[in-house]
């Protein structure tokens, strides 16, 4: 019923946002601690598609070399197995068949050297034998029309304005492509999750079935992942993410029921992790993988996708250096930007639709707590860049495209978006928010009505940005009545772990603002039999519903949320959810105690001293053939 209370108030105004400068005096609270990442060590073997070998320094000046290879096999999301050992001589050559991971350790005597030396590595291809839905692409002359090859590559905590500002190399790359950057894209709910969900599936985090770690063992279905839909219909389809034992669908879920993608890292990460070999020696070389950044070897293998003899759908996920406190963007900028350079060189955009995005903008930090912050967690980056037949083949909706820049988009578009570009569009959710006259995802290749709302794109006004706020004077009731009514909520979250996480008191109140409604709604006037009429002059009528938002502090610690309230005039009560409060502080270790067993509440709780841990790295089950 909010949407459609939003539908209601706001059908047709559209949507305008503040013009936020990327350069504001706000944003130097963005940049700290920029730094170049630096990985050590060299590389004896190196993996290309299948086929996996001793590179040809180690060749020239090592005599007696000889490498054991063995297959990282996934079982699920949380087992694997290590392979049978395969010994190689020299130059010979390792095929992946069973795997695309696989461990590597190596001998040799340096020429003018006694004692041998020892090497030892992960390496990353692509196995040969895949799904046998793979069909291979069409040789000559390939549509640009439909049934395009889809790739994306997401960053994490990038708002356009982030993008802008910490990867300029990158964002010129993407001009030079002629991408085009959507103005006004909104995330959905809060955090990965919520946003890559949409993006996944078409539909929302709540519309799928409950598979909290906390509240179900279930685990997640992959078909109602579009990978297994691009896979029926002839993709190899591709999953990367860089983050280690801590996945996106397995940290707050139970992870996949089984292999989402042909192409899945899940398995590599945990054999990786096991071998870190606790804390310490994780945290000094947590982005590197050997003497690469972890980030890179995912934009390698991204690189490698359109080599492949099939159509294809690749999602790959870069988080880490995001979300590193030394801020790592620097290092990403460069290789992102040489990236998209191969990528048009290559000419593997002439059949692929790229898509470049963020899942939401900056959650934490000096930065959001500035008003551009909190537009910018709200506004991630989207670009896009078409194949350069695509608008001669659609010459009809050529400006549509170009208009859907400034209109209010989401990545339930990006889901319609994908799945139009695939020839799939039969299968675009055609689900409709109650009241709306359009679809709640529609194809950014298509026209989308210029006064769409948040209402109508599944926007929740927690997280709508085309509203306009007033402040509430410290003086108004309303004030400190909206901030207690938070603090017990976020209390009352909390009491199923009491005797672990200490209640939180209410420290200060930063702001309170009441939404100012469209004043046109409310020279409506509905009589007792349903027929409405319009109030030209005299007073307005008071809304049955006032909306309200709020930052609050808290201790212990110094805990800051910022939530959305919903007050019932007639009825003087207030309607407050869980998914329209935000955490915008690093909450860091404050909620150990509850970290395996009630992960939603991680923002929430505060373990107390008697708490115990019940976080651990997972005893990886490790089969051996």
């Amino acid at each position: 019923m909010r949407l459609h209370d939003s539908i209601l108030n706001d059908k047709g105004t559209g949507c305008e946002v503040p013009q936020l400068d990327p350069f504001s005096e706000d944003t130097l609270k963005d940049y700290y601690g920029m730094a170049k990442l630096k990985c050590e060590g060299v590389e004896w073997v190196e993996c290309n598609l299948s086929k996996c070998y001793v590179v040809e320094e180690f060749l020239k000046k090592m005599k007696k070399i000889s490498c054991i290879y063995k297959d990282i096999i996934y079982i699920d999301d949380d087992k694997y197995k290590i392979g049978r050992s395969v010994k190689l001589y020299g130059n010979e050559t390792y095929i992946l068949t069973k795997s695309d991971h696989v461990k590597v350790s190596c001998t040799g005597v340096e020429i003018g050297a006694l004692l041998p030396t020892r090497w030892y590595g992960y390496k990353v291809g692509f196995r040969n034998s895949t799904s046998t839905h793979n069909i291979e692409q069409p040789r000559g002359r390939y549509s640009a029309c439909k049934n395009l090859n889809v790739m994306i590559l997401c960053f994490k905590a990038a708002s356009r304005n982030r993008f802008l500002r910490r990867m300029p190399k990158s964002h010129n790359a993407l001009k030079e492509l002629d991408a085009l950057f959507y103005n006004i894209h909104s995330i959905v709910g809060d955090g990965t999750e919520a946003a890559l969900i949409p993006l996944m599936t078409g539909k929302s985090e709540t519309e799928l079935p409950d598979m909290r770690k906390e509240t179900s063992m279930e685990l997640i279905d992959e078909k109602k992942f579009i990978f297994h839909l691009a896979k029926e219909n002839g993709y190899r389809t591709a999953f990367f993410e860089d983050t280690e034992y801590i996945g996106t669908f397995q940290n707050r879920y139970n992870g996949f029921k089984r292999q989402p993608a042909d192409h899945y890292l899940r398995a590599f990460h945990l054999e990786t992790m096991r071998n870190h070999k606790w804390l310490i020696s994780y945290k000094k070389n947590m982005h590197c993988v050997g003497s690469i950044p972890l980030y890179k070897q995912l934009l390698n293998l991204t690189l490698q996708i359109p080599k492949l003899k099939s159509k294809y759908f690749c999602f790959t996920l870069i988080g880490q250096i995001y979300n590193d406190p030394y801020n790592l963007i620097p290092t990403v900028d460069d290789d992102m930007a040489e990236f998209l350079g191969n990528l048009k060189s290559s000419g593997s955009l002439r059949n692929t639709l790229l898509m470049v995005l963020g899942d939401h903008g900056p959650r934490f930090g000096e930065f959001r707590n500035t008003y551009q912050g909190k537009l910018e967690e709200r506004l991630p980056l989207m670009a896009l860049v078409l194949p350069k037949g695509f608008k001669k083949c659609r010459p009809k909706i050529a400006a549509a495209v170009e208009a859907n820049t400034k209109i209010l988009t989401t990545h339930f578009d990006a889901h319609a978006t994908v799945l139009d570009a695939m020839g799939l569009e039969d299968h675009i959710n055609a689900f409709k928010v109650f009241g709306a006259s359009v679809p709640r995802g529609m194809s950014l290749l298509r026209s989308i009505p210029k006064n769409r709302t948040c209402g109508e794109a599944g926007v929740l006004p927690h997280w709508c940005v085309c509203f306009k706020w007033s402040n509430v004077p410290k003086h108004d009731p309303m004030f400190y009545t909206v901030a207690t009514v938070l603090t017990e909520f976020i209390n009352n979250l909390t009491v199923v772990v009491r005797d672990q996480c200490t209640e939180r008191k209410l420290t200060s109140v930063v702001w309170v603002m009441r939404q100012s409604p469209n004043e046109d709604v409310l020279r409506h006037e509905r009589d007792n039999k349903g027929i409405t009429s319009y109030l030209a002059y005299g007073r307005v009528m008071r809304p049955s519903k006032e909306y309200y938002q709020t930052k609050v502090k808290m201790s212990p610690g110094e805990a800051v949320f910022e939530s959305t309230l919903t007050y019932l005039v007639d009825r003087s009560a207030f309607e407050l959810r869980k998914t329209e409060i935000s955490r915008v502080s690093s909450y860091g270790e404050e909620s150990f105690c509850i970290r395996d067993t009630h992960p939603s509440l991680l923002g929430y709780c505060y373990c107390n001293r008697k708490s115990k841990s019940t976080f651990s790295y997972k005893t990886l089950r490790i089969n051996k053939d």
